[in-house]
């Protein structure tokens, strides 16, 4: 994630200033469903000239080939209104992101505390910026807000009010609207890629001792605890996968309430 700074050109006043900030809002909000731009922006009016401070998700983000459809249209209105190309200035590089096209395989995941990309390179963990995959501009649009609601769910869980265990199963249970919609992108990137995109299931109730472990994969009723590799990069930090569901969980963190260990777990029908 870069921290930068684009600059458009010169502003007005008043309503005319007003205009100029809306228009370059949608700008930017296509740079963000597009995942060319990570988390919240500045846009102000510094020595009358519209600056926004802004995440970049890697260095070629803002390059035109990297636009949308979308993106290069509200580009373009851009250059017409400012009559000049925005120039971005790189303020702070806190770390590079991955090319998709090293990884074994992606999975999707975020939480309340992330802004980055919810696809992350198989190995590393890192996030792949969206806009580099060879996947249409909808479903770069469906990662974005499948990501919000996703961490709007977190959030709802970790402030434990009344929405608590509603919040919880939709972040636990493969089955939850949530995780549908997440399963569904997982499958469109696998299918543009050729590289398996696993989903992540949240895990915090467990079962105590070895119930925890011999517990089945909640999609199809097989084993899935592959178990803990020491000293091993990559995939083996999620010690629960199944292959062909596509999930991969953890252990729980807490084995204090069993009844909410449930949530999540394999049930026939």
């Amino acid at each position: 994630m870069i921290t930068a700074q684009i600059t458009f050109g010169g502003c007005g006043s008043g309503d005319k200033l007003l205009e100029e900030k809306n228009l370059v809002e949608e700008y930017l909000g296509t740079l963000i469903k597009n995942g060319q731009l990570y988390g919240e922006y500045v846009l102000t009016c510094q020595r009358n000239t519209l600056i926004a401070f802004v995440y970049f998700a890697d260095s070629e983000a803002l390059l035109e080939q990297s636009h949308s459809e979308l993106g290069k249209k509200q580009l373009g209105l851009i250059v017409k209104h400012f009559e000049i190309q925005p120039k971005s200035t790189i303020l702070e590089e806190v770390a590079s992101a991955s090319d998709w096209q090293s990884a074994e395989s992606f999975y999707l995941f975020t939480h309340l505390f992330d802004s980055t990309s919810p696809v992350c390179h198989g190995k590393t963990g890192k996030p792949i910026p969206t806009y580099k995959l060879p996947v249409s501009d909808s479903i770069r649009e469906g990662l974005y807000f499948w990501a919000e609601s996703y961490r709007h769910h977190d959030a709802i869980w970790l402030e434990s009010g009344d929405l608590e265990i509603p919040a919880y199963k939709q972040l636990a249970d493969p089955h939850s609207g949530l995780a549908r919609q997440g399963r569904e992108l997982c499958t469109k990137i696998e299918q543009a890629t050729g590289k398996a995109t696993f989903y992540y299931l949240h895990r915090y109730w467990g079962r105590k001792g070895q119930a925890e472990e011999n517990r089945l994969c909640p999609v199809c009723g097989c084993r899935w605890h592959v178990g803990d590799i020491a000293n091993e990069n990559g995939f083996w930090v999620f010690p629960f996968r199944c292959y062909p569901c596509r999930l991969v969980s953890h252990k729980a963190d807490s084995f204090e309430d069993e009844r909410h260990a449930r949530i999540g777990e394999y049930r026939e029908t």
